[in-house]
């Protein structure tokens, strides 16, 4: 009797159920077996946060966000990380059974229905999964010196290069500009003040290099979907 190896036998009985009318939905990493298909191509996904620039490399035609819980195109629903996989069941229930089913549902098993975003848990990490040694000298600097006023033109000059050359190679390397990674840098350490300290929110900006309070705040819900204040409430 022929073996077929399990993957493609999922590979296989994915797409033929889809062609029948089937919703398919991944968790996590599980998006590769669905982008395997190709049934994803010139659309948009999303997988853990940490695994955005695997996917991206290995399933360049499909658009892969960092930064969405879950992405619903119709006929396949993709999720973040494994408990993201919560968000995405709460959804299918309001999906095809309604709104209220869905709260009922939430409130029996104690889940969070106000999520929006996996910002708040990807932090910075995967800016630093590269090898471009340069950069990576620069993102230390960076970690070291982040309250101050930073120019990113004297920064460039500092390490040899031209402030155009910086951009392309520091995006290059790590999937941010320069001052994505400044901001988010900033932010990274303005939560971890937020979740263990009574610090005013005030000084937690100027604390992290924002001497402009409200453009702090905006920042800050850009990366989170939080203000500042909702962050603190739910984390602390």
């Amino acid at each position: 009797m022929l073996q077929l190896p399990l993957g493609f036998l999922f590979l296989l009985c994915s797409y033929t159920q889809h062609s029948n009318g089937a919703i398919l939905g991944s968790i996590c990493s599980g998006l590769s077996l669905i982008a395997a298909t190709g049934l994803l191509d010139g659309k948009s996904a999303t997988t853990h946060w940490s695994m955005v620039d695997i996917f991206r490399k290995r399933f360049p035609a499909i658009d892969i966000k960092a930064d969405q819980l879950f992405i619903d195109e119709g006929d396949i629903i993709t999720s973040g990380g494994g408990f993201a996989g919560n968000d995405l069941a709460l959804y299918l229930v309001q999906k095809f059974c309604g709104k209220e089913q869905s709260k009922q549902c939430a409130n029996a098993l104690l889940l969070d229905t106000n999520r929006e975003s996996q910002n708040q848990f990807s932090g910075i990490l995967h800016h630093r999964m590269h090898q471009d040694e340069r950069v990576q000298e620069i993102q230390s600097w960076l970690d070291l010196h982040y309250q101050d006023e930073i120019s990113l033109d004297r920064l460039a000059e500092k390490y040899s290069m031209s402030p155009r050359n910086f951009k392309r190679r520091f995006k290059l390397a790590s999937e941010a500009t320069p001052l994505t990674y400044l901001q988010k840098l900033r932010i990274e350490v303005a939560k971890k003040l937020l979740e263990n300290s009574d610090v005013q929110i005030t000084n937690i900006a100027e604390t992290v290099g924002y001497l402009d309070d409200n453009h702090f705040r905006k920042i800050f819900k850009r990366y989170t979907a939080l203000t500042p204040r909702d962050y603190r409430n739910k984390y602390s």
